[in-house]
């Protein structure tokens, strides 16, 4: 079977979990027999092969390529939206794609840059559609539905009118899914109708399990991922430093694009170390946090902790809580700083049980988060929709 993949990114331009979700699964497909494609968006027209899988990048055809947004101001960006909704040029690029691969199958991902002409695309060539939900770019212009400092709890009218072209686009996929329950909820209370749930697949050959802590060095917290508000790592550090007032047998690493602006401060037991493969940063840690202040659309830094047998903080924001729900180990906090404080404290008391009971966990969800379970669910949906189409 024929699959083109469409992500907003991919390989090497990989900035968050989504990215690498994508390629798991491309790769998978792959090992299954299946003939994959993927298309992304980029600077340029480019076309190249990545583990067998034929790649092509087309240009973002806007004022600038999405990556690059923070850098322009509010009303530059909005622009960059209005065109995004009826960005003919990204039609005929789409278009030109698919009808020369000629796919069995359209798999959507992230699809900021495309304009809203993907399902258009496939409904006009007679290609069927699935698209997978991994943020909220279809239904708010950030994407993140976080604004002035908390998360959205409903969508403001700027976003449902600026947003409008690209809800009715994601109605025209013949079917759609979400990496998560919680993901779900919100889409289907915004008026979208069935939507079903495949989780992110995790790799094995990404786990190194159980390293032996050393119980003489200080218990070490770590945090990954980029220095984004909705992420709350500048909670995370407020918070450790309130805590190490009273614990001073505590470290924090912090890892990922995390800016200058930490790194320019001089804390006394947090570690700035900018990018590090994560391996590298999984055997540093003790307790993984995961302070998110937005509805988190699945948490994949989670599941990777916990198959090394690490148990994590985390909020109750989004699909953070739902995790723990399937066996994650860990404890969780309501979002504020003393919550917080405490969740960490009590895992200073608790953090041998936990540790013990994270690592009797780790096969359990191994087979949850199997990237080869994802990579089946989709593909006996995807056959479950083609056999519909031939009927």
């Amino acid at each position: 079977m024929k699959i083109l993949i469409f992500n907003t990114l991919f390989y090497p331009n990989e900035i968050g979990g989504a990215e690498i979700s994508v390629k798991e699964l491309a790769i998978q497909y792959e090992n299954l027999g299946h003939e994959v494609f993927i298309v992304s968006i980029g600077k340029k027209h480019e076309k190249y092969d990545y583990e067998g899988i034929k790649c092509y990048t087309i240009p973002h055809n806007n004022l600038y390529w999405s990556i690059d947004s923070k850098k322009y101001d509010r009303k530059i960006r909005y622009i960059w939206h209005l065109v995004e909704n009826f960005n003919l040029l990204q039609f005929f690029s789409v278009m030109r794609i698919v009808n020369a691969i000629r796919p069995d199958i359209i798999h959507a991902n992230n699809t900021a840059g495309f304009s809203i002409f993907i399902p258009i695309v496939s409904k006009i060539l007679g290609i069927k559609s699935i698209k997978t939900l991994r943020d909220y770019y279809d239904i708010c212009l950030s994407g993140t539905r976080f604004k002035n400092g908390s998360k959205c709890e409903i969508t403001c009218k700027e976003c449902l009118v600026a947003n409008t072209p690209k809800r009715m686009s994601l109605k025209l996929y013949d079917s759609i899914t979400s990496i998560s329950q919680s993901m779900a909820d919100i889409f289907q209370s915004e008026g979208f109708g069935r939507i079903s749930i495949v989780y992110n697949g995790i790799s094995k050959n990404h786990t190194e399990l159980f390293y032996i802590r050393d119980p003489e060095k200080n218990l070490n917290f770590g945090f990954i991922g980029r220095d984004s508000p909705e992420k709350g790592l500048n909670l995370l550090i407020e918070s450790f430093i309130e805590l190490s007032k009273i614990k001073q047998s505590i470290e924090l690493t912090v890892a990922g694009n995390n800016g200058d602006k930490y790194r320019s401060y001089k804390y006394e037991n947090i570690s700035f170390l900018g990018y590090i493969e994560k391996e590298d940063f999984y055997k540093e840690i003790d307790m993984l946090v995961v302070p998110s202040l937005w509805d988190e659309p699945f948490g994949r830094v989670i599941i990777e902790a916990s198959l090394r047998g690490i148990p994590v903080i985390v909020s109750k924001n989004g699909a953070s809580r739902e995790l723990l729900k399937l066996g994650v180990i860990g404890l969780e906090f309501d979002g504020s700083q003393s919550d917080l404080i405490k969740a960490m404290g009590d895992s200073l008391l608790r953090f041998d049980e936990l540790r013990v009971s994270s690592k009797k966990r780790v096969s359990n969800l191994e087979d949850i988060f199997s990237v080869e379970k994802s990579a089946n669910k989709y593909i006996s949906l995807i056959e479950r929709i083609n056999e519909k189409y031939r009927s």
